[in-house]
């Protein structure tokens, strides 16, 4: 395989990993397309005509089928690396010329570009940075030996590699140009969604993502005064409404447009937290229980509300940040006395007033286990008849002491998983203790939904940030008591809490700067650099560094230069004598006129052949090249020469483009 062969498949393969890297099911794609490639660079060939013709029909199926894809499915990145990877292994197969390679390279860049737009995962600097080493070497190579004489030997590598370091630095510098779009086109487009932030939810959902790290959101939580609110935490994500058996889902509605809250009510203490989430919960936004006000960041996005207070952001962005104003509370207990929070519950929406007075948070699933009504009443008695609703609330958390924590319940019997854990296995993980106590308080008449949402939270020590995970995720239950909403917990302490990793905790720390910087410097930043830049010209040291600046990529652009013409070898050193500077003059003035020169030949015979081709007006060119050998071998002075070397150089101006007519 040829050198630009193998420079041209490894830049497809980092165009293809690229387009893996930025959506979960298109390393897949990437990975069948990458196997392709290779297969068709090391057994593919020229095809017959028949098979020509079979590629263009299958080329353009794929197509059409690409087309129908982008209009049926929400993945439209799947669609594109599809498209990319199929197109790519085509051209692998069928094309072996320096012109396919640069197609393929083009294929490539396309491929990156798309994962650059619709990812912002750190592993794409790496390919990037690769793919700006490698993509220029294979793109000259190319055009070096598309340029070669047939059966010449191919050019020398050398002092290209001195390229690639030149386009890194180069695509740095567009860091300062281009603004960045944030989530843009192909939010949403990437890694599926977070489970159990869905509108239908099953049981089960959440230990899907137990033991996975990925991080969700990183929250800076404060106190009034300013402290640091230690974990563990609950961030409140999404409250569902109706349980079926099998699991729950919210209440169909459109969620109403609110205003940001910005006015909060007066209270003695608040918790204040500075919230940037990656956006995989669908658009649901994560706050502490007792979550007073929220404000998005810089008006970033419209903030909409159900009646189940579930927050709603947009889906089109890739990350969320905002700010949340909330009353600090205990799990289990009723909220401390707050006017924020007695203005909240009286002034409920007229929405949740209307699913408290319909039943909508006591409903109860047709075909329920009457065991579990039964229970549920046996659990009213044993806390007395004359038992205040506090206190059958908590005979019903106490009902869980003894159950076990797992991750692997017991299989469901007679489809009825809920009683399978209330009386057969009294085991389970945080979504069937969250289940069984709100139907247990349902059962009783009291209004409960189950919330799903975030527990725990590990404390940065480097970045001063709670970091939630994937593997953070929690269930528990919110009931009416007391005309307020409370959170109950009846999931073992040992099924919530999470080690922390000192690695770990700098790499996210590492990797929130890189969000930072690829998200914060947008247009407006750009603007603000522009006015600071306008002022600093005003002095002298601001003149001095745009002159060095200058100075530097002037610089840059020369020794990519001189690199080029001595790898290729394709130009000889510029002659140092001057009649061989006017010889160099004139045999450049030729190729600029599309008249071909015999490199391999002798100047001489060169400049006859191409006087034989085309005529008397390429005579001057010969009369030059006799000229620098009088001086070179016959020994006269070049001063003497020079004026009549001048006179042949500015008579072969008249020599004409190639095919004009004469």
């Amino acid at each position: 395989m040829q050198r630009r062969s193998i420079a041209s498949t490894a830049v497809a393969a980092l165009g293809l990993a690229a387009v893996g890297v930025a959506s979960g099911p298109g390393l897949v794609v990437g990975g069948a397309a990458l196997l392709g490639l290779l297969s068709g660079r090391l057994w593919g060939g020229a095809p017959s005509p028949a098979a020509l013709r079979t590629w263009r029909l299958a080329n353009a199926a794929a197509l059409v089928m690409a087309l129908l894809l982008v209009f049926l499915v929400s993945d439209r990145l799947m669609v594109g690396a599809g498209l990319v990877g199929w197109l790519l292994v085509h051209r692998a197969w069928t094309g072996r010329t320096p012109s396919d390679d640069r197609i393929t390279l083009l294929l490539s860049t396309l491929g990156l570009l798309l994962a650059c737009i619709l990812s912002l995962d750190p592993l794409l600097l790496g390919i990037f940075f690769g793919f700006a080493l490698l993509a220029p070497l294979a793109l000259v190579q190319c055009l070096l030996d598309e340029a070669a004489p047939p059966g010449a030997p191919p050019p020398r590598v050398g002092a290209l590699w001195a390229v690639g370091p030149a386009v890194i630095v180069i695509a740095a510098g567009l860091f300062v140009v281009l603004p960045r779009v944030q989530g843009g086109i192909g939010a949403g487009l990437g890694p599926a969604a977070l489970p159990g932030f869905q509108p239908q939810v099953a049981l089960g959902d959440h230990a899907m993502s137990r033991f996975n790290p990925d991080e969700v959101l990183r929250v800076v939580l404060t106190d009034q005064d300013g402290a640091q609110v230690e974990p563990p935490v609950y961030m409140r994500g999404v409250a569902l409404d109706v349980f079926d058996g099998d699991g729950w889902r919210r209440e169909p509605q459109n969620p109403v447009k609110v205003a940001a809250w910005p006015e909060l009510p007066g209270t003695e203490r608040w918790w204040v937290g500075e919230v940037t989430q990656v956006n995989t919960a669908g658009g649901a936004l994560f706050t502490p229980p007792e979550m007073h006000a929220l404000v998005p960041q810089e008006g970033a996005f419209h903030l909409r509300m159900d009646m189940s207070r579930n927050a709603r952001g947009p889906t089109s962005l890739a990350v969320l940040r905002y700010t949340t104003y909330s009353v600090p509370y205990a799990p289990g207990a009723l909220p401390a006395e707050s006017a924020a929070i007695e203005a909240r519950e009286a002034g409920l929406g007229r929405l949740e007033k209307a699913g408290l007075r319909s039943g909508l948070w006591t409903e109860l699933p047709v075909g329920l286990d009457p065991r579990v009504v039964e229970l549920a009443e046996r659990l009213r008695i044993a806390a007395g008849p004359e038992a205040s609703e506090r206190a059958r609330v908590e005979a019903v958390l106490a009902h869980f002491a003894d159950f076990q924590y797992t991750l692997d319940p017991q299989p469901e019997h007679a489809g009825q998983p809920l009683s399978t854990f209330l009386f057969d296995a009294k085991a389970g993980h945080c979504e069937y203790f969250a289940t069984g106590l709100a139907v247990l308080l349902r059962a009783q008449g009291v209004p409960a939904r189950v919330v799903n949402g975030l527990y725990g939270g590990e404390l940065n020590p480097y970045g001063g940030f709670l970091v939630f995970r994937q593997q953070d995720a929690h269930s528990w239950v919110e009931a009416w008591v007391g005309g307020r909403w409370v959170l109950l917990d009846a999931t073992p302490e040992g099924g919530r809490s999470q080690e922390p990793d000192a690695l770990r905790q700098i790499g996210e720390l590492l990797l929130g700067s890189y969000r930072s910087i690829m998200l914060d410097y947008d247009l407006a930043a750009q603007l603000d650099g522009l006015g600071a830049l306008r002022d600093r010209l005003g002095d002298r040291r601001g003149l001095g560094a745009v002159a060095l600046g200058g100075a530097f990529v002037f610089g840059l652009g020369w020794l990519g230069r001189v690199g080029l013409r001595r790898l290729a070898g394709a130009a000889p050193r510029r002659p140092t004598d001057e009649l061989g500077r006017l010889h160099a003059q004139a045999e450049s003035l030729v190729r600029s006129r599309g008249w071909p020169l015999a490199a391999e030949l002798p100047a001489v015979a060169a400049a006859e052949r191409l006087v034989a081709e085309a005529g008397p007006l390429a005579e001057p060119l010969l009369a030059l090249a006799w000229l620098r050998y009088r001086a070179r071998l016959g020994g006269e002075p070049a001063a003497a020469l020079r004026a009549e070397a001048q006179d042949a150089l500015r008579a072969l101006r008249q020599l004409p483009r190639r095919g004009a007519p004469r």
